[in-house]
């Protein structure tokens, strides 16, 4: 290919602009400077995972590991001391407090399974397919300045311990692994005038963006980009916004329009999850089960849900996709949780204590399914290890405070810092924290 500058020999190419540009080395630092997107050598190949990269992380996940082995031992440890004071004080707690060790024990336990799984999973990982978009993990892969970045932020599981001469039990805060492995760390909001979003310690920002909707929904693919696709005033459109530069890019249309559908990775690319036909009000309420992905520059069909799905939520972890709730042709509540492994959908059967009619906060924590209510009533585990036909849920009040519970806010994505996860609200300038302990 030749440079689009100077049109000598290129040697690499950047997904800028469609079609991607290519250049030689003499533009090379000027491109950079220009645009805030990946540069890849030019090649047909895929590119190959940073070996110094993939060994920070596995370093890293084992040192997560060792961190989780000794709080297991201190747990054990504080137990001990717990029993011996409970003994002479508080008799009847004595077998709570056995339980609430062993629980813990076997979560902590859980991690250390889940971060070996991880570890496997990353050094299998040896090529990386050239692409417009890559997911928290391969963009963590390619080079190791982004290793590094990636891993100060993964924090394992850690015990909360009350003092001796208190009746409180431990808890634990919860990993952020689960969440970081799959999301790119800031929350947004999109409304009919405007984006909003927020990275951790930083304060809301605001772009005008007046041909949005809030049926429109947004996918974080880089640490300061996002993709919009569908809603009411934009239904076939997908574009790549840059928040930072304000910069805005056209991606092919998608198959289908839609709206109040979901965006999640699937098979590490950018993919819509059912919504609704913008148009229903003419012919009924028209809810989609089909799934687009884009890959090659284009949105193609992917293997479709075994429900049609408007106003529903899905999230994400390696190569397990979760679809949660929303409504069907009859706008009816659709019961139970859906499990995309591999290829294949499958069917989790659950009867949840309130209708997802609307899409809610859903989060992947700890081998969780986190869904965050807000004034519906607290915060739901969806327990998925034991979800193969059916599981129980377990409803809590564990949250710092609740606000309202936003009917269009599905594409509000959370974030985790010190076990809260914070979103956006609708109101500019507030704010919804839901602290998440076990």
């Amino acid at each position: 290919m030749e440079c689009t500058v100077c049109r000598k020999p290129a040697s690499y190419i950047c997904r800028c602009r469609r079609p991607a540009a290519y250049f030689c080395h003499r533009d090379l630092e000027v491109h950079k400077k220009l645009y805030d997107y990946p540069i890849h050598k030019d090649s047909s190949y895929p590119i190959l995972a940073s070996q110094e990269s993939k060994n920070i992380l596995l370093e890293h996940i084992k040192k997560l590991c060792e961190a989780c082995q000794n709080q297991i031992e201190t747990l054990n440890l504080k137990t001990v001391e717990l029993t011996e004071y409970l003994a002479n004080n508080l008799h009847e707690l004595l077998e709570n407090l056995a339980k609430c060790c062993d629980q813990k024990v076997a979560k902590l336990d859980g991690f250390i399974q889940d971060m070996k799984y991880l570890s496997d999973y990353i050094k299998e990982i040896n090529t990386i397919d050239v692409k417009d978009f890559y997911t928290p993990l391969e963009n963590a892969l390619l080079k190791v300045g982004n290793a590094e970045k990636f891993v100060s932020k993964l924090e394992g599981p850690s015990i909360i311990y009350p003092k001796l001469q208190t009746n409180n039990l431990f808890k634990m805060i919860p990993s952020n692994v689960y969440h970081l492995i799959g999301n790119y760390n800031f929350s947004v909001h999109l409304s009919n005038s405007c984006i909003q979003y927020m990275h951790p310690g930083e304060e809301i920002k605001t772009i005008p963006c007046e041909y949005l909707s809030d049926t429109s929904r947004a996918l974080r693919v880089g640490e300061n980009s996002i993709i919009i696709t569908g809603g009411d005033n934009i239904p076939q459109c997908a574009l790549l916004f840059n928040l930072k530069k304000k910069f805005i890019d056209n991606l092919s249309l998608l198959e289908k329009p839609r709206k109040n559908h979901a965006m999640a990775w699937i098979g590490n690319k950018p993919a819509v999850l059912g919504g609704e036909n913008p148009n229903h009000y003419k012919h009924g309420h028209d809810a989609y089960k089909s799934v687009e992905i884009f890959e090659s520059n284009r949105w193609v069909y992917f293997n479709s849900m075994c429900k049609a799905r408007n106003k529903l939520t899905a999230c994400n972890y390696l190569d397990k996709v979760y679809v949660v709730g929303g409504v069907d042709n009859r706008n009816q509540h659709v019961n139970g949780i859906e499990v995309l492994e591999g290829d294949t959908w499958r069917e989790v059967f659950v009867e949840f204590p309130y209708h997802l009619n609307v899409a809610i906060p859903v989060v992947f924590l700890h081998s969780n399914l986190v869904l965050l209510l807000g004034n519906k009533g607290g915060i739901i585990f969806f327990d998925l290890p034991n979800s193969s036909s059916s599981s129980t849920i377990e409803s809590g009040t564990n949250a710092l405070s609740f606000k309202e519970l936003l009917n269009e806010n599905s594409h509000n994505h959370a974030f985790i810092k010190k076990g809260v996860y914070t979103l956006l609200n609708k109101e500019s300038g507030l704010t919804d924290k839901y602290g998440v302990f076990f």
